[in-house]
């Protein structure tokens, strides 16, 4: 989930300076989930969820596995090509009967995901936090200009960044695999 308007906790200022007019957060903050999708080599794309909208399996399906496909194959698919790696966390819209019927229908490898390590998820430990650490201290008008911020924060991570988290992910599922299996 993403704000739509980002609260520092402290400013630095001058001795002397206007700190200027500090924003409190309420309980009513408007947000808006974000999906994000990323390639190793740097491609990716960013949906936000509707408003009034629900992530469930039907979104996901309709939504979100086309802007996948379109990511890893933009110029279709060939029969004999490389089957393109996917990795999903676990969350019920990912692994549910009638999403994994129509994933079967795509030239996808589902890379699967730990049970009992959640904090493996690239997007999770490397791209969410730091997105949302870069975010500016404002509030944001529309999902559009939410929507370029994002996407304008990740294009200045640049793809040696992207890399670097799925190079730290391969690291993580190795520790998996060390613990066999189990939470790390």
């Amino acid at each position: 989930w993403f704000l739509y308007t980002t609260y520092s906790r402290g400013r630095w200022v001058l001795a002397g300076e206007d700190p200027g007019e500090r924003l409190k957060p309420t309980h009513f903050k408007k947000k808006t989930l974000v999906t994000l999708f990323i390639k190793k080599n740097g491609p990716f794309f960013v949906e936000l969820l509707p408003q009034g909208e629900k992530f469930n399996s039907k979104y996901f399906i309709n939504i979100i596995i086309p802007l996948i496909d379109k990511l890893a194959y933009p110029k279709g698919w060939t029969k004999g090509e490389k089957k393109s790696l996917v990795h999903f966390d676990n969350a019920p819209s990912h692994k549910s009967k009638l999403t994994t019927s129509e994933l079967a229908k795509f030239p996808f490898r589902i890379i699967p995901n730990p049970k009992y390590s959640p904090d493996v998820s690239p997007l999770d430990f490397g791209i969410f936090g730091t997105v949302k650490s870069k975010m500016p201290n404002e509030s944001i008008d529309s999902e559009e200009a939410l929507k370029e911020i994002i996407e304008s924060i990740l294009i200045d991570l640049g793809p040696a960044f992207i890399k670097s988290v799925f190079e730290a992910w391969e690291d993580r599922l190795q520790q998996v695999i060390n613990n066999n299996g189990n939470y790390i």
